[in-house]
């Protein structure tokens, strides 16, 4: 599998997919009718850039870093996996620090966040972090 915005476009695409196959079998037996409208999930706006400059750990982990570690994504440890992090933090924050900067493994450098500010990206490590300690 990609990176995890690869995942997310992935289930994009498949939801459009899904609402257009469920509205071509809105005629059925042969039978003339209108079609009906299928709902389809809203696509969520993008927070401006001032907002995301406001974001904390908390805010930063559900924006991005969920998106690989909330289910675990190419290896990525999951949020309260406490026998998965635990390795991880007796590494010591700045070894975590430099593998979020840099990358490792599979983990993209920045996990991708184009917007993050370095400080951004150590507090949602916090964040991770303190949510997945005994």
């Amino acid at each position: 599998m990609g990176s995890c915005w690869e995942v997310n476009r992935l289930r994009i695409v498949g939801a459009l997919m899904l609402s257009g196959a469920l509205m071509l079998g809105a005629c059925t037996d042969g039978e003339q009718q209108t079609p009906r409208m299928v709902s389809t999930p809203a696509v969520e706006s993008q927070p401006d850039a001032e907002t995301r400059k406001s974001w904390g750990g908390a805010e930063i982990y559900d924006e991005v870093c969920d998106k690989c570690h909330k289910m675990g994504v190419d290896g990525a440890p999951e949020l309260g996996d406490v026998e998965a992090w635990r390795p991880r933090v007796q590494q010591g924050q700045e070894v975590l620090f430099d593998h979020v900067l840099d990358g490792f493994k599979k983990m993209p450098a920045r996990g991708e966040c184009e917007f993050c500010s370095d400080e951004q990206l150590r507090a949602a490590m916090e964040f991770m972090i303190s949510r997945s300690r005994d």
